[in-house]
């Protein structure tokens, strides 16, 4: 196997600095550069088309759910994994939909975090801990977004979310 090459983006440069050292640790990972801010980042992963990106959610300026899905309807062949110090459901699930192939907790152990960089390499999703492929991630991914609609839509529940279209609408009004 080639090694893979991989990108690291995070605004904490001890962090961002670690995860490059930890994954160089293994001769089969090559981290070829290091941004500290989304808009460096998503340059990088042009110029330097690695194979993985590692990528912080929250960033100054453009942040990881922005670059991931920029990489994503770009079509550039970089997988990207969400990393987060805040890990709940609905963040895994944004990334999921934003196009990441992986999305892990900060606290994560540096040996894993090699595993999950070669899973995401070979073409496999890993979320909430599962090793997927494509059409179990496709299952997965419906399977979530059906639970969250019918968690909102129960009688009693005062909470009513947006259709997709006033979503749509939202999104281009942010932009």
């Amino acid at each position: 196997m080639n090694e893979i090459t991989v990108v690291v983006i995070d605004d904490h440069p001890l962090f961002r600095q670690g995860v490059a050292d930890a994954l160089s640790i293994d001769p089969r990972i090559r981290v070829i550069g290091q941004a500290a801010h989304g808009e460096l980042g998503l340059e990088m992963l042009l110029s330097l088309k690695p194979q993985v990106a590692v990528v912080d959610v929250n960033l100054p300026g453009m942040n990881g759910q922005q670059i991931t899905h920029e990489v994503t309807s770009e079509r550039i062949h970089t997988r990207v994994i969400l990393m987060t110090a805040y890990d709940d459901g609905e963040q895994m699930l944004h990334a999921a939909i934003a196009g990441a192939a992986a999305y892990c907790a900060k606290d994560i152990q540096p040996d894993h975090l090699s595993e999950l960089v070669f899973h995401v390499a070979s073409g496999k999703y890993v979320m909430d801990g599962q090793v997927m492929g494509q059409k179990e991630f496709e299952t997965w991914l419906q399977h979530q977004l059906e639970s969250v609609r019918r968690s909102y839509s129960e009688p009693g529940n005062p909470f009513h979310p947006l259709s997709d279209r006033e979503m749509e609408v939202l999104t281009l009004v942010v932009d």
